[in-house]
């Protein structure tokens, strides 16, 4: 009876085993669109609302922040909201992408990100408010941009 237990027991764990490993495998990615850029080290992970709200704790720092992208002519910035697109607000920080980094083009950001909730990750620096002044501060060295969620 020693022999059986020990038998059943062994094949409980490597089963146990077995469906951990398959469940991690079986997990979907992340909904990934578009991703351009890399990953860097010792970035900050920073909501909008707070970088928005207390720039000041941000200013030279490299952050990675969630927000709806707009790409456009002297309107590069990102939302808190879909929205907020649409409406003059300073519920935005300006973007400034490195597209020579990214290796792509304004006009193809704008094609893949418009409207998008997006992951945005660069220098952020407070007194850089964008065009006219119409932002909270500014996201500039931008070397990595992907689609976040399910836009």
């Amino acid at each position: 009876m020693g022999k059986r237990v020990v038998f059943v027991l062994a094949v409980i764990i490597l089963m146990t085993a077995g469906l951990l490993f398959w469940s991690k495998s079986m997990k979907p990615p992340l909904q990934e669109k578009h991703h351009y850029g890399t990953v860097k080290d010792k970035i900050e992970d920073v909501s909008l609302i707070n970088l928005i709200a207390t720039p000041e704790r941000y200013h030279g720092r490299r952050v990675r922040v969630i927000g709806v992208a707009n790409f456009e002519f002297e309107g590069n910035a990102l939302y808190l909201s879909k929205a907020d697109v649409n409406l003059v607000t300073k519920n935005a920080v300006w973007l400034s992408p490195d597209t020579a980094t990214l290796k792509v083009t304004e006009p193809t950001l704008a094609h893949d990100f418009n409207g998008q909730y997006v992951l945005v990750e660069g220098l952020f620096n407070m007194n850089n408010h964008g065009h006219l002044g119409m932002a909270s501060g500014a996201i500039t060295n931008i070397n990595r941009i992907m689609s976040w969620g399910r836009n």
